[in-house]
């Protein structure tokens, strides 16, 4: 049987912004890209790792490996699940691996809200419920994101929400990686070295991502959350209705189980955006 090669199905277009990244063992660098056939446009990540002869680095170079296969077999777990991006290809040709995907409509929430301001409180109401129910099915599925931030959140110009980058989802079933996530997002069991990630953990980003929706930043560094004393929440530029602020101060306990559940999160984002309706 004849190998598929990824170059004759597949063209790289160009890099996408800010989506290289070079680390010891590989480098990593995202596309965009058609397909030969038939003309759709995708996103590539094409990972390259790096060859050697040395023992223990050949072991670190296997583990990334299972990894990046961890990325694919999760993607093909939430195939046709709404709002997340979809697997449309994959190749493993020895030290290169390519991860074909759909391109997400839209833009991320960084990018979009440079261009578009911070959001109304009516507009991040649509949006946070549309957010908590991808994730509620992602949940469902046994999957914890990980990554969470405003680059991984694409919004469309109807509002429709996308999840993209898996690459450090834990399965609850499936390999583990260590503190993963990024810097300024992630809860302080990320660091607890025998911790299992739980659906708390995304409910962290998510209480991150509503304050940046509101103020346009990050509320805390993460040398803050990991100390277990972050200071008091502070809204400089938004005024939220309290309810929406007693909200994200919730999702951003520092103590796990004292925060909501995904599902309480939808419910209570439906039930405020039903009294500022009732209330304009």
């Amino acid at each position: 049987m004849m190998l598929r090669n990824f170059y004759d199905e597949y063209e790289l277009l160009e890099p996408i912004d800010g989506g290289e990244s070079a680390e010891e063992y590989y480098t990593s660098v995202l596309w965009y890209g058609a397909s030969k056939a038939d003309e759709q446009e995708v996103a590539i990540k094409q990972i390259l790792l790096r060859d050697s002869f040395d023992l223990r680095e050949r072991r670190e170079i296997r583990r990334l490996q299972n990894q990046f296969r961890e990325e694919m077999r999760t993607l093909k777990l939430l195939q046709g699940t709404n709002g997340v991006v979809q697997l449309v290809d994959y190749f493993e040709i020895e030290l290169e691996i390519i991860i074909v995907l759909e391109k997400a409509a839209g833009l991320p929430l960084n990018r979009y809200m440079r261009e578009r301001g911070l959001f109304t409180v009516d507009k991040l109401f649509r949006i946070g419920q549309r957010l908590a129910a991808i994730l509620q099915d992602i949940h469902h599925k046994q999957i914890i994101h990980r990554d969470l931030t405003a680059s991984n959140i694409f919004i469309d110009e109807g509002d429709c929400v996308t999840v993209i980058d898996f690459g450090q989802a834990y399965r609850i079933s499936g390999v583990m990686e260590r503190g993963a996530g990024t810097r300024g997002y992630m809860p302080p069991e990320a660091y607890q070295l025998k911790h299992k990630p739980r659906a708390a953990y995304d409910v962290f980003s998510f209480g991150i991502l509503l304050f940046i929706m509101l103020e346009g930043r990050l509320p805390y560094h993460q040398e803050q959350i990991n100390s277990g004393t972050a200071p008091a929440l502070q809204f400089v530029t938004s005024s939220p209705p309290a309810a929406l602020e007693q909200l994200i101060r919730r999702c951003i306990q520092i103590d796990r189980l004292q925060r909501p559940s995904v599902t309480e999160i939808r419910y209570q984002l439906q039930r405020m955006e039903e009294h500022y309706e009732r209330c304009r």
